[in-house]
């Protein structure tokens, strides 16, 4: 898991934020549009494709996972809280790493950001994604053969710690990277971060349950709610055909991996690719009498 070094190695090599399939576990809740209810979600942060926007390559940052509600109190059958468990999969960000310094550009904004920075000495103050914080000492922890700095913090609510490539701990709440991950919403919380499919890190603050990456939504399907599709050839050149095993009417959506709609059509059984450009894309079958949901990857070949 990981081993601590003590003070801090200047010249140590900075790691690769986005080269090891990295993943975290979130859990985040907050009150409904109904105020009987709260709403929870359960997601997991992916790091994908890489994609060309405009001079710069980025790391695709995917967001999926569950949201359901539940009762404050005791439940009012007369304004019952939604019951649904909704799946959600679509893109949150696309981020470059830039020396120790994390660029993101969001679906929903303009331009891009500096999401984070470890650029810190002490004394440092962390900036507008930690409010008041200021780096105390920094020390070095190894984690998964990587060097990643500890910077440990100081803030009015309580001390906290911010790991380089990670999670910023908070004493309410941890965002991962370090970064402001949808606290409009409410606080989150960091359960697990995972690399090449292993944990190396778990939240200490954490007693909610254990690790749920949803490893078999990284290419494939969610799981129990799924149909049984076949999508060929893969890789493809001109035409991709879709096979639906039950007689159901469903809907077929291709995005490439910034998520941009491509292609959406009733009953589909095959995907004209040809003007495509060569790479990855993410194909989505859902069934619409039930909402059984098959997502694959498909590569275009040039």
């Amino acid at each position: 898991m990981a081993m601590l070094l003590g003070a801090m190695n200047t010249s140590a090599q900075i790691p690769d934020y986005f080269g090891q399939q990295q993943m975290w576990t979130i859990y985040q809740s907050a009150s409904c549009a109904n105020v009987q209810c709260y709403c929870v979600w359960e997601s997991t942060l992916y790091v994908d494709q890489d994609t060309m926007i405009g001079p710069s390559m980025y790391k695709r940052m995917g967001k999926r996972g569950i949201q359901y509600e539940g009762a404050i109190g005791v439940p009012d059958p007369m304004n019952p809280c939604n019951s649904q468990v909704l799946q959600f999969d679509g893109t949150y960000a696309c981020l470059r790493q830039s020396n120790d310094s994390v660029f993101a550009v969001f679906p929903y904004r303009q331009g891009e950001v500096l999401f984070v920075s470890y650029d810190l000495q002490v004394g440092d103050a962390l900036g507008p994604y930690c409010p008041g914080c200021v780096v105390d000492s920094v020390d070095t922890t190894i984690m998964n053969g990587d060097a990643h700095r500890r910077f440990h913090t100081s803030a009015p609510g309580g001390p906290g710690m911010l790991i380089e490539g990670i999670v910023n701990i908070r004493n309410f709440g941890s965002v991962p990277l370090g970064g402001e991950f949808d606290w409009v919403f409410g606080p989150n919380e960091v359960v697990c971060f995972a690399e090449n499919g292993s944990t190396v890190w778990t939240n200490p603050n954490w007693s909610g349950g254990g690790c749920n990456y949803f490893m078999d939504l990284g290419v494939g399907n969610l799981p129990d709610n799924t149909l049984s599709v076949t999508v060929h050839p893969n890789p493809a050149n001109e035409v991709i055909t879709i096979a639906v095993a039950d007689p159901v009417q469903y809907t077929v959506t291709l995005r490439d991996i910034s998520g941009k709609q491509l292609f959406h059509e009733l009953n589909a059984v095959r995907i004209d690719v040809g003007q495509l450009s060569a790479g990855t894309y993410l194909i989505e079958v859902r069934d619409l009498k039930d909402q059984h949901v098959f997502r694959d990857k498909v590569v275009v070949a040039r």
